[in-house]
């Protein structure tokens, strides 16, 4: 189990994506609870990202949809984005 903190970008980015699909908010707050219990979910399809993105970590909410983050400490991770896989990368 892991802690998560938010910056306010991504408390933005998540408001603006609750609003645009709220069709999605409980698929998300799922994935949410998935990556606190164990962040490499074979279900979140955790990955590294790299380039302009390099230490920085995606899981998915779904097919299109990801959270960019990054680890903080081994038990902390901070979230920073969230969007299409255009939008966040």
């Amino acid at each position: 189990m892991i802690q998560v903190a938010e910056g306010s970008s991504f408390r933005r980015a998540y408001k603006r994506f609750i609003k645009s699909h709220p069709d999605l908010e409980e698929k998300l707050r799922e994935q949410l609870g998935r990556f606190i219990q164990h962040p490499h979910d074979p279900r979140l399809q955790t990955h590294s990202l790299s380039g302009k993105l390099d230490g920085r970590w995606a899981f998915s909410i779904t097919k299109k949809y990801r959270v960019v983050f990054y680890f903080e400490r081994d038990d902390l991770a901070f979230l920073e984005d969230i969007g299409t896989h255009d939008d966040v990368y």
